[in-house]
C-alpha cells in the first residue's frame, strides 16, 4: 500500500469559523465549536454527522466521555447539554452554573464529570442516570475554576482536587465535603497539576504537583486521613511564565524516580528530578530558541510532549529541535530542517503510535517526521513525504488518537487531513490497484488493465471471486469484473446507524459484509440487511475482516478473534471465541497488538501480523514474527524473521495449506538485508509452520501481492502506461 493525504473541509451551516475541537479518544469522531455559537460533528473524512447542537452563545468547553459516544458541552451562558451520538438524543439538565463554563474532566469510568465555571462554582456529577444530575456543588473563591484531578482511592467515594485562577487548591468529594488544601502565597493561577505515588520514606502518600502560571511549583504530601503539607519547591529560573510541563518514570541511571520537564514561555526548557520527599533537584536548563534571552517569546512557542524524555519544540523557526531528556545531565538535543529558510514553524502534533511528527509552517506547507524509538539521535528520524499544502496557516494541529488522520484550524477553518492509504489487492489472478481517490486500476494477470470509477472516496477494496467491494465511511459499492475489460455495477447502499470500519463481499451468496459499531451486518446486494452479529462492550468492536472461500474472520479492538462459516443463508460461528493480549504478561495468548489478518481457504488456520511494545518506552514496534493460529486445537504457532519483520501476508486462496510472507529488514543495516518472500506449508497434523521456499524479491517487483498455485503474484516497480499504476506479474512457485 502507498499513502498520500486528503483534505476535507468541515463545512458548517454558516460558515462560521472554528473556536475549538476535540476527538474521541477511540472513535473516528470529532467535536467542532464555531463562532456562530454551534457544535457539529464529523467522521475521519469530514462527513458531517447530521448533528448541529446550536445556541445564541459560543460553546466555551467540549469534552467526550472516554469510551462511549457522550459528548459534553459546556456554554458561555453557564448552561451545559449531554450529547448522546449513538442514540442522537440532547439532554440539557438543570445547570447550577450562570457564568461560562471553564472546566470539564471526566473520571476514567465516565460515570462522574467535574464542571466549574468563571466565578468559582464546582459541581460533581453523575452522568449514570436517565439524566445527568448533579451530586453535589461548591462555591469558592469567586475566580475561575480550570484545573481538577480525580484521585484513586480504595474507597467507592470519588474525591477530586479542583483549582483556578486563585491560586487555591480544593480536596472535595461525592458526598458534599470540600476543604482547601493548597494556598498559594501570591494567588497565583493554577497552571496544571498531576499526583505521583510516594515509594520513599513517605511511602503510601501522595504527592500532589503544582504548577502555577508565574513562575512557582508546588508539592502537597496527602496521607490517608487527607492531612498534609504544602511547601513551594521551586521558583522557575527569573520567574518565568510556564507554558507546560510533563513527567514519565525514568528507567535510566536515576531509576524509580520521576522526571519532570517544564517549558516556559521565555523559551527555556528545565529538566528537574522528583525525589522520593517531594523536593526537585534541577539537572539542566536549556534555551529552546538560539534566540532567547529570558524576556517573553513573542513569536510563537510550540512544544510537543513526543514520549519518555522527548520533547519537540520550535519557536518561529526553519526547523524543529529534538530534546532528548532521559539522560539528566547528558541531555542531547538536535533538529529537524525545514526545506527553505521560509518554512518558519507555526504549529506541531504527534501521533504516538504511527509515531509521526506533523509540523505546520507559515507559508501553508505541512511537513512530516517519521521516529523510531529504537534509535536515538538525528539517526531516528526520516522526513516522510507528503503532498499538503494549506490556504493559509494552521495555528492548531490535533491527531486522532488511534488511526491516522489529524484536525487543523488555520483561524478561518477547521480541517480534516486524512492519509489517503492507496488500497492494493489481488485474489486468484485478478488485482485491485487504487490511482485516485475514487478510481481503481483492474488487471487479470497477462491482460492489460482498465480503469474503474467509483461513486465514492475509497476507504478501502476487497475482492472476492469476481466481486469488488469497495466503501467510504457511509456507502458501500458492489461491482462484478467479468472476461477481459467488462465489468458491471451490481449495486450501491448508504450503511446506516454507524461509520464503516470495513467491508467485504459474498459472492456466492450476492451479499457484502459490513463491520459497524458493536457489530456486523450482513446486507443484500439492494442493502437490506438480511442478518446481524452482535458484539459485547466486552468484547470491543468489529474493525478487521477477512473472508477466504466460505469463512469470515473479525477482529475487534479488543482483541478477539471470532469466526464464521458463510456458505450457507445464515452466518454460523466457527470455533471458539480468541482473546489475544497486547503485552507481554501471558506467554499463552500475548502475540502483541494485532495489526492485520488473514483465513486460509479452509477456514481452519488464520494468521496474523502484529506490533510489539518496546521495552522501556511506551511506543511499539511491528513483531518480527508471523503468527498462525488454529481454530480446532486452540493452538499458537510463529515463525521469527529477526531481524526483518512480516509487511504483507496472504493465504492461497484455493490451496489451504499454503500461506506467503513478504519481509523487510527493520532498520538500516551495514550491510543491508534484501526484502525477502517466505511460503510455508501449514497443516493440523504439525504444531510449526513448515518453509516451503524463500527468496529476494524479484528485481523488477515492488512488493508481494498474492499467490494462487502455480503462480506469487507481485506489483511491479515500473507504471503502465496507460493507467500510470504497477501493473501485476507472476513468478512460478518451487516445486509447482
Amino acid at each position: 500500500m502507498t499513502s498520500n493525504y486528503l483534505i476535507h473541509p468541515c463545512v458548517t451551516d454558516k460558515a462560521e469559523k472554528p473556536v475549538y475541537f476535540t476527538w474521541h479518544s477511540t472513535l473516528p469522531l470529532l467535536a467542532l465549536s464555531s463562532s456562530g455559537g454551534s457544535v457539529n460533528l464529523y467522521l475521519d473524512e469530514a462527513e458531517s454527522q447530521n448533528a448541529t447542537i446550536a445556541r445564541d452563545c459560543i460553546a466555551s468547553i467540549l469534552s467526550w466521555h472516554p469510551t462511549q459516544k457522550i459528548l459534553f458541552i459546556g456554554w458561555e451562558d453557564g448552561r451545559v447539554t449531554f450529547w448522546n451520538e449513538t442514540t442522537k438524543t440532547l439532554q440539557e439538565p438543570s445547570s447550577p452554573h450562570e457564568t461560562k463554563i471553564t472546566l470539564a474532566q471526566w473520571d476514567e469510568t465516565g460515570i462522574r464529570i467535574v464542571t466549574g465555571d468563571e466565578i468559582g462554582v464546582v459541581a460533581l456529577w453523575n452522568s449514570d442516570k436517565t439524566e445527568p444530575v448533579v451530586m453535589c456543588k461548591h462555591q469558592k473563591d469567586g475566580n475561575p475554576q480550570t484545573v481538577a484531578l480525580f484521585r484513586r482511592t480504595s474507597s467507592r467515594d470519588t474525591t477530586f482536587f479542583f483549582g483556578g485562577d486563585r491560586g487555591s487548591i480544593y480536596l472535595a468529594d461525592d458526598k458534599g465535603s470540600c476543604k482547601q488544601i493548597v494556598g498559594i502565597g501570591d494567588f497565583s493561577p493554577i497552571q496544571s497539576m498531576y499526583t505521583w505515588k510516594n515509594d520513599g520514606e513517605r511511602r503510601g502518600r501522595d504527592i500532589l504537583v503544582v504548577a502555577t502560571k508565574t513562575a512557582f511549583l508546588y508539592t502537597y504530601s496527602l496521607t490517608a486521613d487527607d492531612k498534609g503539607s504544602c511547601k513551594q519547591i521551586v521558583g522557575i529560573g527569573d520567574f518565568s511564565p510556564i507554558q507546560s510541563m510533563y513527567t514519565w518514570k525514568n528507567d535510566g541511571e536515576r531509576r524509580g524516580r520521576d522526571i519532570l520537564v517544564v517549558a516556559t514561555k521565555t523559551a527555556f526548557l528545565y529538566t528537574y528530578s522528583l525525589t522520593a520527599d517531594g523536593r526537585l533537584d534541577l539537572l539542566r536548563k536549556d534555551k529552546l530558541s538560539q534566540t532567547a534571552d529570558g524576556g517573553t517569546v513573542d513569536r510563537n512557542l510550540q512544544v510537543q510532549w513526543l514520549s519518555d524524555g522527548l520533547v519537540a519544540t520550535s519557536v518561529a523557526e526553519n526547523c524543529v529541535r529534538i530534546w532528548e531528556t532521559a539522560n539528566g545531565e547528558q541531555q542531547v538535543n538536535y533538529t529537524l530542517r525545514c526545506p527553505t529558510d521560509e518554512d518558519l514553524v507555526c504549529a506541531l502534533g504527534y501521533h504516538p503510535t504511527k509515531q509521526i511528527l506533523a509540523a505546520s509552517t507559515v507559508n501553508g506547507k505541512i511537513l512530516m517526521f517519521s521516529w523510531n524509538p529504537e534509535k536515538s539521535g538525528p539517526g531516528a528520524w526520516k522526513s516522510v513525504p507528503c503532498n499538503i499544502d494549506l490556504d493559509g496557516r494552521a495555528v492548531e494541529i490535533q491527531w486522532a488518537l488511534n488511526a491516522p488522520y489529524f484536525a487543523i484550524s488555520t483561524g478561518e477553518k477547521a480541517l480534516v487531513i486524512s492519509e489517503g492509504v492507496l488500497s492494493e489487492t489481488v485474489v486468484g489472478n485478478l488485482a485491485a490497484f487504487q490511482t485516485e481517490t475514487d478510481k481503481l486500476a483492474m488487471e487479470r494477470h497477462k491482460t492489460p488493465p482498465f480503469i474503474l470509477q467509483t461513486g465514492l472516496s475509497i476507504k478501502g477494496c476487497n475482492i472476492v471471486g469476481d466481486i469488488v467491494t469497495v466503501w467510504s465511511s457511509k456507502k458501500v459499492e458492489i461491482y462484478t469484473v467479468k472476461d477481459g475489460q467488462d465489468f458491471s455495477h451490481s449495486a450501491t447502499f448508504a450503511v446506516k446507524g454507524g461509520n464503516v470500519w470495513s467491508a467485504v463481499g459474498l459472492s456466492h451468496l450476492e451479499g457484502v459484509v459490513v463491520a459497524l459499531a458493536q457489530r456486523i451486518e450482513i446486507h443484500t446486494l439492494q442493502g437490506v440487511c438480511k442478518q446481524t452479529l452482535q458484539f459485547s462492550d466486552g468484547e470491543g468492536d468489529p474493525v478487521m475482516l477477512h473472508v477466504n472461500a466460505n469463512s469470515l474472520v473479525v477482529i475487534t479492538t479488543k482483541q478477539f478473534l471470532k469466526c464464521w462459516d458463510v456458505s450457507r443463508r445464515e452466518a454460523r460461528l466457527q470455533g471458539v471465541d480468541k482473546k489475544f493480549d497486547e503485552n507481554p504478561s501471558n506467554k499463552d495468548t500475548s502475540i502483541g497488538k494485532i495489526i492485520s489478518v488473514r483465513i486460509n481457504a479452509k477456514g481452519t488456520h488464520v494468521s496474523l501480523m502484529t506490533t510489539v511494545p518496546i521495552k522501556g518506552k511506551t511506543a511499539r514496534r511491528p513483531s518480527t514474527k508471523i503468527y498462525v493460529y488454529e481454530l480446532e486445537r486452540n493452538l499458537i504457532m510463529s515463525y521469527d524473521f529477526a531481524p526483518r519483520w512480516p509487511v504483507r501476508h496472504e493465504w492461497d486462496n484455493i490451496e489451504g495449506r499454503l500461506l506467503g510472507v513478504e519481509v523487510s529488514p527493520e532498520t538500516i543495516m551495514d550491510p543491508p538485508l534484501p526484502t525477502e518472500i517466505f511460503t510455508f506449508f501449514v497443516t493440523s497434523e504439525a504444531d510449526e509452520l513448515i518453509k516451503q521456499d524463500s527468496f529476494m524479491l524479484p528485481e523488477e517487483g515492488q512488493r508481494f501481492m498474492g499467490l494462487q498455485v502455480p503462480y506469487i503474484f507481485f506489483a511491479s516497480k515500473d507504471v503502465h502506461p496507460e493507467t500510470q499504476t504497477r501493473h501485476l506479474f507472476a513468478k512460478i512457485m518451487r516445486d509447482f
